[in-house]
């Protein structure tokens, strides 16, 4: 072994060839018998730095056949990319269960999880003909050892592996997530806290609110001063493991003793702030805090039941909340901003901010603001401190100023340096840039300083604090959006890119996505991520997305024709049998909808079709019977031949297996997404090849007794997260048994339901 190796590499290799694995470390690195053939692929494993390999774990099934599943591991993005093609082109399908798709590890499989520890979800896991397995493997790393060495680092800068990251949310993807955190913390220097800090929001993105909680760091977490963004995920796991069950129940007496006994001595640390959080798990949170018998707070309360943004239902429950504590009349304050010093004294930051707000300019007021905003570390008090500090005249700027910590901050939250000169002029004042309040006033800001170094920070909190109803009410407000965001100078377009996940956030996340005066916007950003594209899994399926909210909506031929020719650009430019399952989700969309430009749409599945031929031993049986469907359903009956041509071969004809949606005989399947077509599509293709399957839909957004019945009663239960980021999500995994399966497709399309479907059957078998 190499005197370089790393304690964690060493670790890894002892642990995975530990108990649970036949194999052993020790055989292998002394080339005892079989084994020692493995020693150099574990060798490249203990390189500075390692590379990619293929490493086997060894089992044991009853009857005593020896069993093996081959894991293939890297340490980053590019090498798993790399070492996807040279498996698809040596081992590929033919002699494996090996599809080119990241492994789905499970975290109760003792192997799956020291893989998944170990590289971040960098790996891929197969099984098969290990004899051909071995021999294929053997060829690849000859070819390797001819091959001249590619560097491993990830080339990319930080601010693109971070718009990848968050790209990778939004997709629900947490192997890319994972990959993303790994790039940030390796090769850009990131610290410990800052990727914990976003790795808070992955797992809260992917709704593993136990997985949160349950950090080795959380306590950590907890004293330090976080990102708004992380206090509010915080406080969503804490109300949907510890509060909800009260909720569901209709039980507000239980909750608030619960808050008061449970919740409070554990998570006390994340209810001082509330400005710049607006979700109801928050608000009602907070009103639990506001109604605590020990220390009731009426202004609060009577803060929170005045809120307009709440849905119908959780509007109700906060009322019912506010029960709790009997209406009292306020207090005035003798001296507003006396009190609102004091209150800051005390950690009460909202309330302190809320009083000071209101007060006319003055020196004090400014400084109150400025401890507020520091606090509170949203952009609405940023805002409102920059303006207080703008209206000072000239010699309260300068007294203010003459402070480090004033001036250090206010240069933070503009971005800009203070030209201090300037309040030493007789009658001039400093005049520093304000904070944007919504995606208008920031684009104006990027456009004319391209090189503003909040632009990314700002984006982030904006996309959480600005809210699209607010958008609406600006005078000409979309369209001047779209017209920013259709024209934007070249200096500006690499910060544009890097912050799409941050537009799609805000757009997605709004309660009426997709909305019709809105879909402008869609098509723009459409665009965008066409452009900025670099053919990522996660790109892929929010183009998918946002195709889907448009044919939703109903287009017009020249927005059609725009989404063809972007479909077609990607297509030609990432065509490989990875993204086979993606183009067959695009093109699936297209048909379940109306289409005014019948032929363009056609010439797509014809132009699909054929990139497929480049590829074909690769092209699974199942994915040529999609695009057959396909091509029938659009009449393009001519493609047929070259499907029957290149789809099985003759040598293969004789040993493709039978459809394994077989298996689903006596079986009942749910499939709940949000796209109500796609579901009735993948519905009619399981009862096609299973008749006595019984398939379930479900769309509802909330938890209800029909959706409860369902995931505890079916067999199959399919998930389509990337379509569904709402409360239904959480009551379904809380409502699933841990032995039934929970079936989450990486994208919300036909083929990928289908894709998650099929691997689960093959895996299991029956």
């Amino acid at each position: 072994m190499s005197e370089n190796t790393t304690p964690g590499t060493r670790l890894f290799l002892e642990r995975f060839f530990g108990e649970h694995n036949e194999l052993k470390l020790e055989q292998i690195e002394s080339g005892q018998g079989a084994a020692g053939v493995l020693l150099p692929w574990i060798k490249r494993l203990t390189l500075i730095p390692p590379l990619s390999t293929v490493i086997p774990h060894k089992f044991s099934v009853a009857g005593g056949d020896a069993q093996y599943n081959w894991y293939g591991l890297s340490q980053s993005e590019r090498e798993l990319r790399d070492l996807n093609e040279d498996l698809t082109a040596f081992v590929g399908p033919t002699w494996s269960t090996f599809r080119g798709e990241r492994a789905r590890l499970d975290p109760a499989n003792p192997t799956d999880s020291i893989v998944q520890e170990f590289t971040g979800g960098l790996a891929f896991k197969f099984s098969g003909n290990s004899k051909k397995i071995w021999e294929s493997l053997e060829l690849m790393r000859r070819m390797w050892d001819r091959r001249k060495v590619r560097p491993v680092e990830d080339l990319r800068p930080s601010g693109r592996v971070l718009r990848d990251f968050y790209m990778a949310l939004q997709a629900g993807n947490r192997e890319s997530a994972e990959s993303a955190l790994r790039s940030l913390q390796h090769q850009h220097g990131y610290d410990a806290i800052n990727i914990s800090f976003l790795r808070v929001q992955m797992l809260a993105a992917l709704e593993r609110w136990g997985e949160l909680l349950g950090s080795t760091n959380l306590a950590d977490l907890l004293q330090v001063r976080r990102p708004v963004a992380v206090t509010q995920v915080l406080i969503i796991a804490v109300y949907r493991r510890e509060l909800k069950q009260f909720e569901e129940r209709g039980d507000v007496a239980a909750a608030g003793e619960h808050f008061r006994r449970e919740v409070l001595p554990r998570y006390g640390s994340l209810f001082t702030v509330r400005a710049g959080m607006c979700a109801p798990e928050v608000v009602k949170s907070f009103m639990l805090l506001a109604v605590d018998v020990e220390r009731p707070d009426p202004a609060l309360r009577d803060e929170l039941v005045a809120l307009e943004d709440l849905g119908e239902q959780d509007k109700k429950y906060v009322q019912q909340l506010a029960s709790l504590l009997p209406p009292a009349p306020p207090v005035p304050a003798a001296d507003p901003l006396q009190k609102a010093k004091e209150l800051l004294w005390e950690g009460e930051y909202d309330q302190a901010f809320e009083l000071a707000v209101k007060e006319p300019a003055s020196e004090r007021r400014t400084q109150v603001l400025l401890n507020c905003a520091y606090e509170l570390q949203t952009l609405a008090s940023e805002r409102a401190a920059i303006d207080a500090f703008n209206a000072l005249p000239a010699g309260e700027q300068t007294a203010l100023t003459a402070a480090r910590s004033n001036r250090a901050f206010l240069e933070r939250i503009t971005g800009t340096v203070l030209d201090l000169t300037l309040g030493a002029k007789p009658g001039a004042t400093i005049s520093v840039n304000t904070v944007p309040h919504n995606w208008l006033e920031w684009l104006s800001r990027l456009y004319a300083e391209p090189t503003w170094s909040r632009a990314l920070e700002v984006a982030r909190q904006g996309s959480i604090e600005w809210s699209v109803k607010a958008l609406l009410q600006e005078p000409n407000g979309l369209n001047l959006l779209a017209q920013q965001l259709s024209s934007y100078p070249a200096a500006a377009e690499t910060t544009l890119h890097n912050c799409l996940p941050f537009f799609l956030e805000f757009f997605r996340n709004d309660d009426e996505f997709p909305r019709r005066a809105c879909a402008d916007i869609y098509s723009i950003l459409l665009d965008v991520l066409t452009l900025s594209t670099q053919g990522g899994e996660d790109d892929l399926t929010l183009f998918n997305e946002l195709v889907l909210a448009q044919l939703s909506l109903g287009m017009e031929a020249s927005k059609y024709a725009d989404v063809l020719s972007n479909s077609e650009d990607l297509w030609g430019r990432y065509a490989s049998p990875s993204k086979v399952d993606w183009v067959l989700d695009l093109i699936d969309s297209l048909v379940l909808y109306p289409s005014p430009a019948e032929e363009r749409r056609s010439a797509l599945l014809n132009f699909a079709a054929n990139k497929f031929t480049q590829f074909a031993r690769r092209v699974e049986p199942a994915q040529w019977d999609f695009l057959s469907l396909l091509v029938r359903d659009l009449h393009q009956e001519e493609l047929l031949a070259l499907i029957a041509e290149y789809g099985a071969p003759a040598e293969e004809a004789t040993t493709t297996p039978a459809d394994v949606l077989t298996y689903l005989t006596g079986k009942t399947i749910t499939i709940y997404t949000l796209t109500e077509a796609v579901a009735q599509r993948v519905r009619s293709i399981i009862q096609s090849v299973c008749e006595s399957a019984v398939v379930h839909l479900s769309h509802d957004k909330v938890g209800s007794d029909r959706l409860r019945q369902l995931a505890r009663g079916s067999d199959i239960f399919i998930m389509a997260t990337a379509s569904a980021k709402h409360a239904a999500t959480g009551f379904i995994e809380a409502n699933r048994p841990g032995q039934l399966p929970l079936l989450r497709p990486s994208g919300k399309g036909s083929a990928s339901m289908l894709r998650a479907l099929r691997s689960h059957l093959e895996a299991v078998g029956v």
